[in-house]
Parts: structure tokens; C-alpha cells; sequence
């Protein structure tokens, strides 16, 4: 049991409070905002943070708790990143200039983010200490970012809210808490939790039902599990949510931003797959780039190192299908042949093993290949004449079950389209009809109270024919000849953008439809 704060806690708060009254009254106290490199954050005086800033510092036994203080030089917004590998927690306090409380994170570890609108321009006091008592909570950074205090994007944005309205889903990508679909006008909307921004419609407020996001025109959309990818009209690769790429590149602090950003360095792009820390792009000419984090080599580098900005994969042939898994990479080439890197602990890569690999190898037995799908730990593709292979984990927790050279799916009519959830597959067959197999937890739509996984392909019940299909983190999705949207499976967040929490076990309209 973690011992009872509050006490403490009320000392803290009156610290900070007759510390800011000081500095409003000597802004000199701080040295005109400047922290020279030995300065230690304790209190009472603390150090300076500047917005834009990062810095890292470690809280030991010793100290009563951080102080930093930040200062908001006009009307605007913060963002607070703060990371650390201590899993038991912190708690976290956001002071304004009278000495309010504005904000907190309470008990939480590795990466996360506070936001705080509607801020004045003044003196801010951000208050770091351990939730375990007077115990050492040791290594942390955090990094405070700044942004213009308005609730919605303009310009681009309000483009988009005008087009969107009524106007029908084209396409989905379901990610693991959230889905982002693109409309039949080219508009793009996104619904469920939105952590970090990943939603894209300028908050960090989970959504229920689809809410524009601030984009012009798209051709594709990737959902990942903390952040979504598109490509819009012109080539152009855009990016919001929980980022991997820059400076988090380096020190493993995520960036985040609520409205979708421009990836420079990028030639124009058709299509862009979003893994869990890492970035895909197929170009026009037919070349892949990757960005973000490399722990198993699923940049496709030949190496492990992280990269903070786009760059070409040597060694593919060229390509016209992406995928991004977990930890692992897929590309299908023009020739119909099939390519993976990365982590390969349960067999994805196909190549017999479970070695990593940070350089592109051929999947061996597969031709004609026609799309490739990537799971959390797991692969598919389809071939030209509708038959499907998948590889990788079976998800059974025995890795004697998992698959480490493809092996063909039984028991499937003619297959025209594929998608890969987290742990399971969907398949759309010729006439329409939706088949799923792998963990279930809702997501294979069987109905009732039947949660058992699948091992074997079974026909989804109760929806028309469809012509789309998009498999999420633990969540379905069916697009119907007819324009409607069927969801089923895990909705605590509101995954299904149906205006409700709570999963359903067999297909209901979703999507506000």
C-alpha cells in the first residue's frame, strides 16, 4: 500500500504558493529565465523551464520533491511531457500565478502528458514528486510545449468541419483505442480515446462519435496504437498524436500534438503504415521510408538505432504495399514477392526463425502476392487468386502454436480484401460475406456470450454484404454494399463511434449510422 499524502502534500502546495508570491514580486529570482547546467531543481528556489524545453533531472530520497518554474509570455496553452522508467508512479502539479492548482497526473509512469488551456501570461510552478512515500522515485525528464489557446484548428479545419457533415464513410483503419475514417468528399474524421492528441481535432478529449479532423483532402489513413498517419491528395504525409520521430527519437520522451503536423524530408507519398513506435511510407516511386523507434529493427536500417526523420530502406525491391506491426515491418513488391524486417520473436518475419532482422529478407514460399497485413506480432497476406497465408503468433500463449513460415488459412471462400487487428484477421470474401479468426474478446463478432477465440475461420453473422473491412486493437468494422457501418467488439473508449461505451459481442450500426 502507498502511503497516505495528503499531509505532505498541503505543505508542498503552500510552498509553491509563497514561492510564486516572492518571484511575482522579483522576477530577478530567476535568473532571467536562464538554468545553467549544475542548477538542481529543489525547492525553494527550483530552476527554470522554458517552454520548448526539455531537461532531465533525478528526484532522490533527500529531496522534499522538484520545483521548475515555467513562464507563459502570452495568452496560450502547455503541454507537459513527462517521462520516466520508474513504474510505481508520480504526482505531478501544475501552480498558476496566485497559486491555484491547474492541473495533475497522479500515479502513472513511462510516458505522459498534461494539458492545461486558457493559461494568462505569467509565472507557472510545475511540482515533481514520488507517489511511494519518501521513497527515491530517481530518473526523470520532462519537456514543456506551448500552443496558440483555441479549442479547434482554424483554417484547414474549419474547411473540413464544413465538408464533413453527412458526407458518408468511404474507408476506415481501426487502431488499437481509436479509428480515423476518410469520407466519401476526401474529409477525414476520427473517434474513440484520444491520448496524446490522436484524434487530431485540436484536444485531447476522447470522442464517442467521429469528429473532423483538421486535414485537406486525404487518399489514405493509417490509425496505429497511439497515433494516425495520412497521405492527402498531393502526396503530402501528415502526423498527429503521440510522436516517435524527432527529438523523441533520442530521448525517448514522447512528443505529442493534437493537430496533424507536416513529415518533411518526404518525396510524395501514396500510402503510410503506422506500427506502435514506428513509421512507414510507400512513395510514388515505388520506394519505402521509415522513421521513429528501432529496438528490434523495424526501421529496416540494418542496425537498432532509432531515427528521427524519414529515410529510404536500402535493399527492397521496388514496392506498392506497406504494413507496421508491433515491432515488425512488411512491404509487397511490385513482382508480387514479399518482404519483412524487424521482430521476429514469433516467427512474423516468415523466415523460419525467431531472429530479428534489421535488413529486408524475402518471405519465402509466397508468389503472386496481392496485399500483406500486419498484426501486433503477426502477418497475412493475400494472394492474386483469393486464397490467404498468415504467419507468426497464434496468440494461444504456446509458442509451439505459432506459425514461422507462412501457412495457408482453411476453410475460406475466394477472398478479396484482408485486414489484421491487433491479435486477430478479418477477410472479406467475393460475395461480401465477413470470416474472422484469432483471440476474440467481441472482436469476431460471434454474438451472445461467445467469446471463445478462433483458430479456425468463422463466418460473421447478422451483416449485409459488404465492400470494406478494418480489424482494430480488440474491435470490427464492415462497410456495407449499402454505405452503412457495422462495428463490433471492445468499445470502452468508444471505438465504435456509435454514441456509446461498452463492447458488443455481434455487429450494430456504428459510426453514427
Amino acid at each position: 500500500m502507498r502511503a497516505h499524502r495528503a499531509p505532505r502534500l498541503a505543505s508542498v502546495k503552500s510552498i509553491v504558493a509563497v514561492a510564486l508570491m516572492i518571484l511575482l514580486i522579483s522576477p530577478a529570482a530567476l535568473g532571467q529565465a536562464t538554468r545553467s547546467d549544475d542548477c538542481v531543481p529543489v525547492y525553494p528556489a527550483g530552476c527554470p523551464l522554458q517552454v520548448g524545453e526539455t531537461q532531465n533531472a533525478i528526484l532522490d530520497d533527500e529531496a522534499a520533491g522538484h520545483l521548475w518554474w515555467i513562464e507563459a509570455n502570452e495568452r496560450q496553452g502547455l503541454q507537459v511531457f513527462f517521462f520516466s522508467p520508474n513504474r510505481a508512479g508520480i504526482l505531478l502539479y501544475l501552480y498558476g500565478p496566485s497559486g491555484e492548482e491547474l492541473g495533475t497526473l497522479r500515479d502513472l509512469g513511462g510516458s505522459n502528458l498534461l494539458e492545461v488551456r486558457g493559461l494568462e501570461a505569467g509565472r507557472y510552478a510545475l511540482v515533481v514528486q514520488s507517489a511511494i512515500g519518501d521513497a527515491a522515485f530517481g530518473r526523470y525528464s520532462v519537456q514543456v510545449k506551448g500552443f496558440a489557446d483555441r479549442l479547434a484548428p482554424v483554417g484547414i479545419g474549419a474547411q473540413v468541419a464544413a465538408q464533413s457533415q453527412s458526407a458518408g464513410i468511404l474507408s476506415i483503419s481501426a487502431g488499437f483505442f481509436h479509428s480515423v475514417a476518410i469520407e466519401k468528399n476526401g474529409s477525414v474524421v476520427a473517434w474513440g480515446d484520444n491520448t496524446g492528441g490522436r484524434l487530431g481535432d485540436g484536444t485531447m478529449t476522447g470522442r464517442l462519435i467521429p469528429v473532423p479532423v483538421a486535414l485537406p483532402k486525404v487518399e489514405s489513413v493509417d490509425a496505429g496504437l497511439v497515433r494516425s498517419l495520412a497521405v492527402d491528395t498531393t502526396g503530402s504525409v501528415w502526423e498527429w498524436g503521440l510522436l516517435h520521430g524527432g527529438d523523441s527519437c533520442r530521448t525517448g520522451l514522447s512528443e505529442a500534438t493534437a493537430i496533424p503536423i507536416l513529415i518533411d524530408e518526404l518525396p510524395p507519398a501514396v500510402a503510410a503504415a503506422a506500427g506502435d513506435e514506428h513509421s512507414l511510407v510507400l512513395a510514388q516511386d515505388a520506394t519505402v521510408w521509415s522513421w521513429g523507434q528501432n529496438q528490434q529493427g523495424q526501421l529496416g536500417a540494418g542496425s537498432y538505432t532509432c531515427r528521427g526523420a524519414p529515410a529510404q530502406i536500402d535493399g527492397l525491391p521496388p514496392s506498392k504495399v506497406v504494413a507496421a506491426g508491433k515491432y515488425h515491418s512488411l512491404a509487397l513488391a511490385t513482382d508480387g514477392s514479399v518482404w519483412a524486417w524487424g521482430g521476429n520473436g514469433n516467427g512474423q518475419l516468415g523466415d523460419g526463425t525467431t531472429d530479428n532482422r534489421p535488413s529486408p529478407r524475402q518471405v519465402g514460399g509466397l508468389q503472386s502476392i496481392a496485399d500483406v497485413r500486419s498484426g501486433q506480432s503477426h502477418s497475412v497476406a493475400l494472394g492474386t487468386g483469393g486464397r490467404v497465408w498468415t504467419w507468426g503468433s497464434n496468440y494461444t500463449g504456446d509458442a509451439s502454436e505459432d506459425r514461422l513460415i507462412p501457412v495457408q488459412v482453411d476453410g475460406l471462400p475466394v477472398i478479396r480484401a484482408i485486414d489484421a487487428g491487433a491479435f486477430h484477421t478479418l477477410a472479406l470474401a467475393l460475395d461480401g460475406s465477413v470470416w474472422a479468426w484469432g483471440l476474440n474478446e467481441g472482436a469476431l463478432g460471434n454474438g451472445g456470450n461467445d467469446f471463445r477465440n478462433r483458430v479456425d475461420a468463422t463466418k460473421v453473422q447478422g451483416i449485409p454484404p459488404a465492400r470494406e473491412i478494418a480489424a482494430g486493437g480488440r474491435n470490427s468494422f464492415a462497410i456495407a454494399l449499402d454505405g452503412t457501418v457495422w462495428g463490433w467488439g471492445w468499445n470502452e473508449n468508444g471505438e465504435l463511434g456509435n454514441g456509446t461505451r461498452g463492447g458488443f459481442s455481434r455487429p450494430v450500426p456504428a459510426t453514427g449510422t
